[in-house]
């Protein structure tokens, strides 16, 4: 607190410099001119145009009554469209570096907002595919961290952080294995997003209802991720194994879904689901944490957010044309059990053989020897 106090003071003293030196050690301010612009285009695209893309599974259920395309062909509107919200990072990245954080949020609320709106008049499932599947998905990316202070972060140093190319990460098998795995099992039990409400109108259940099956679901796992903290304290395993533990958990419970034979045993179990899912996915986030240093994270967590949106946006034509040709989603839900049950046995393989620490030592978490 004195140094910070009489720090100025020295400086025009000429005890640790000019004052020049003064000015260039502090931190910039940021620009106040148009912030009410970029607080509304951030609000446009954050809470409404995020929760269109959000609750397209809704929408889903309408493109089925309005085109008469394929199941195949509507589901590619909501999986590209979540898919391109963790892959076109890179696209982000090449906008701040030539028009700057600020500019780039302003243009793509703008085009979030645009896009959205133009689909209400679309003709066609394919203008709504470029639309709200490539279009909307686009200006919400991860965008890559700024540097403090100073916003003018090389192009490469932008892509590198967003889309990883170190190729010292691809060289690690636990972190590749790892990747896949939670790229196989999320693309997976991606399935209840997609189909829950079309699921529920199919039992019978009025679009009211079947949208509160979703509503339920995002809810439980947004509200259970602060409960991984807590249930952190109550075991001794280390965050790879419990993510395992969370995956084999949600793929179980997923297959079971058609099992339910009443609208609030569906309920109570797809909300069991949505608080697997919010745990999981916070011990995803602690296990990225054990397996890369802490400089390599954001490229890994970019890698592995690509494998993540590929995956998702691949899944939707599949899916619709597997439920096209049985004629009920049932078969979907069990496929997605399994494929997620396959996914889980090589690395726990690669765990029983290979001796990956199994418990915390001494209440740390890196326990792990780095490999990166």
């Amino acid at each position: 607190m004195f140094v910070k106090r009489w720090k100025p003071v020295a400086y025009k003293m000429g005890m640790f410099g000019t004052r020049d030196d003064y000015i260039k050690d502090q931190p910039a301010k940021p620009v106040d001119a148009f912030s009410w612009i970029v607080l509304l285009t951030a609000f446009i695209s954050v809470t409404i145009c995020t929760g269109v893309i959000g609750s397209l599974s809704v929408f889903y259920v309408e493109f089925l009554h309005a085109f008469n395309n394929s199941k195949a062909e509507i589901a590619i509107v909501p999986s590209l469209a979540n898919g391109m919200y963790d892959i076109g990072g890179v696209l982000a990245g090449i906008m701040i570096d030539r028009i700057g954080c600020r500019a780039s949020m302003v243009v793509g609320g703008l085009m979030t907002s645009v896009s959205i709106a133009v689909s209400f008049f679309a003709k066609s499932i394919y203008f709504l595919i470029f639309s709200l599947g490539i279009v909307s998905g686009l200006p919400k990316t991860k965008r890559p961290p700024k540097e403090e202070g100073n916003e003018k972060v090389s192009l490469k140093k932008k892509c590198t952080q967003c889309c990883p190319f170190d190729m010292q990460l691809f060289k690690t098998g636990r972190f590749q294995l790892f990747a896949l795995t939670s790229a196989v099992t999320w693309s997976a039990n991606y399935l209840i997003h997609l189909l829950i409400v079309d699921f529920g109108e199919n039992r019978g259940y009025s679009l009211v209802e079947s949208s509160s099956l979703l509503t339920t679901l995002g809810v439980a796992a947004i509200i259970s991720r602060f409960l991984a903290l807590l249930v952190k304290t109550f075991h001794k395993f280390s965050n790879v194994v419990m993510f395992i533990l969370f995956c084999v958990a949600a793929t179980i419970l997923h297959g079971c879904i058609p099992l339910s034979n009443s609208f609030y045993s569906l309920m109570a179990m797809v909300a069991t689901v949505g608080i697997i899912f919010g745990l999981r996915f916070s011990y995803f986030m602690l296990s990225l944490i054990d397996l890369v240093p802490m400089e390599k994270y954001s490229q890994a967590l970019g890698y592995t957010l690509s494998l993540w949106g590929i995956s998702v946006a691949l899944l939707g034509p599949i899916v619709g044309e597997v439920s096209s040709l049985t004629g009920s989603y049932d078969f979907s839900y069990y496929c997605g059990g399994v494929v997620g049950g396959l996914a889980l046995i090589p690395i726990s393989v690669y765990i029983y053989f290979n001796g990956w620490s199994l418990k915390l030592d001494k209440g740390n978490s890196l326990t792990e020897e780095r490999d990166v």
